[in-house]
Parts: structure tokens; C-alpha cells; sequence
């Protein structure tokens, strides 16, 4: 395997173009959906855990490191809900069901992965700068709810500033954002044991890179680095 998506990330200023995360996006649902069609929750969906391939043009993302992931289904059963377990996962991915202690399933792995995107996309999310004081007084169990309250805000103003200036987008329409947009309003209405229409998310990826005028090429941004 090669370096993980993170450090990619990182090489590039900790910001990728609209068409790179699109093309990321697009095969890390496909992962994440086969994890899923097996029974399996990664429960830990973030960038160091999707990888390139080893060689160049990287052009195959895996995903890694299962040590949190669990089995939702059981003899065919869903696992129940349940809400009182320690919080699961990474701070600045996981959900809010996770931050309100709910049982992890496939719609939080769904929220921790459309988090990733727009990190990805933005450099930041809104609740990474949390570095005043006051933050920095709190206890462990006070900063979690602290940022419960952070990701709290509309799915509008956290995509708002992703840059986008090709496609559609120059006219001050940007399909990438209402795309994501979209999706959390999808994600929002999963309840815990729903199954996610993978087919109608891909369909949304593709038309955006309609939209764009761009092609699912492997010609990331980090290529610039290595070639």
C-alpha cells in the first residue's frame, strides 16, 4: 500500500480541488458500501484510513485499519440501539449520535465519511479550531459536548466557503456544495438501522462530474509531487 490519503493531504497544503475529492469521494463510497453489503461498520472514517495504491498513478483508494470496526448484523439480526457507550471514532469525524453516545451504525459511517470530504475540500472543519481558553480548560467530557454543539450548525454554512471556481460554479452556482448538501440532508433522515441507497449517492457524484466538465481520471493533485 502507499501513503494514506491524510498525508496526501498534507503535501498539498491540506487542501485538494473539487475534482480530486470528487474522484476520492466516489471510490471511498465504494468501499465503504462494501464493507456494508458484508455486514461490517468501520466506526473510524477519516483520511489516514484510505490509501493509494503503491504505485503510481494511484489509481485505486483502500481503506484500513479495522481495529474499531464491528459487525452490525447478527445471524441476519441488526444489532440493537443502544444509548449508553463510550464514544466511538475520531472527534473531528464522528457524528452527533456518536457524540451523544447512540450505538454506531452504517448512517455514521455515512456522516464521518461526507465530514472527510469536506475537510478534504476546505482544510479545516469548524470545530478543528476550537483554540481559545475556554476549550482548553474543558475536561475530555466537556470538549466532546462542546463539539457536539459546533456540529450543530446548518449543512449551508459548513460547505459555504468551499472554493470552487470551474463548471457551473463560476456562475456563483456550485453543484459540489448543494451535492454535499444533500447528502447530509439524506444522512440526517437515516434512522439507526437503515440501510443507505448507495446507487443514488454514486448517481450524485457522477452528475457532479458532469456538471464540472471533469473526467474520472486518477490525476490527483498530489501527482505534481511525485512526478
Amino acid at each position: 500500500m502507499g501513503p494514506s490519503i491524510g498525508a496526501l493531504h498534507k503535501l498539498c497544503d491540506k487542501i485538494f480541488s473539487v475534482k480530486t475529492c470528487l474522484m476520492l469521494f466516489r471510490q471511498m463510497l465504494e468501499r465503504l458500501s462494501s464493507l456494508h453489503a458484508v455486514g461490517i461498520i468501520h466506526r473510524d472514517i477519516k483520511p489516514d484510513n484510505f490509501v493509494v495504491d503503491f504505485t503510481l498513478p494511484h489509481r485505486e483508494i483502500h481503506i484500513i485499519d479495522m481495529g474499531l470496526a464491528k459487525r452490525y448484523l447478527h445471524k441476519g439480526q441488526h444489532i440493537p440501539y443502544n444509548t449508553d457507550i463510550p464514544r466511538i471514532g475520531s472527534l473531528r469525524y464522528m457524528s452527533k449520535h456518536v457524540h451523544n453516545s447512540v450505538e454506531p451504525s452504517r448512517r455514521d459511517d455515512l456522516y464521518s465519511l461526507l465530514f472527510t470530504v469536506v475537510y478534504l475540500c476546505k482544510g479545516y472543519l469548524p470545530w478543528g479550531l476550537t483554540t481559545d481558553h475556554k476549550f482548553k480548560s474543558l475536561d475530555r467530557r466537556d470538549k466532546y459536548d462542546y463539539i457536539a454543539k459546533l456540529k450543530a450548525i446548518p449543512h449551508s454554512k459548513l460547505v459555504a466557503d468551499i472554493t470552487c471556481k470551474e463548471g457551473p460554479c463560476r456562475s456563483g452556482s456550485c453543484s459540489f456544495k448543494k451535492m454535499l448538501i444533500e447528502m447530509f440532508m439524506y444522512t440526517d433522515k437515516l434512522a439507526f438501522t437503515d440501510s443507505i441507497d448507495y446507487p443514488r449517492l454514486l448517481t450524485m457524484v457522477d452528475t457532479c462530474f458532469k456538471e464540472h466538465g471533469y473526467k474520472n481520471d486518477a490525476n490527483w493533485d498530489w501527482l505534481k509531487h511525485f512526478i
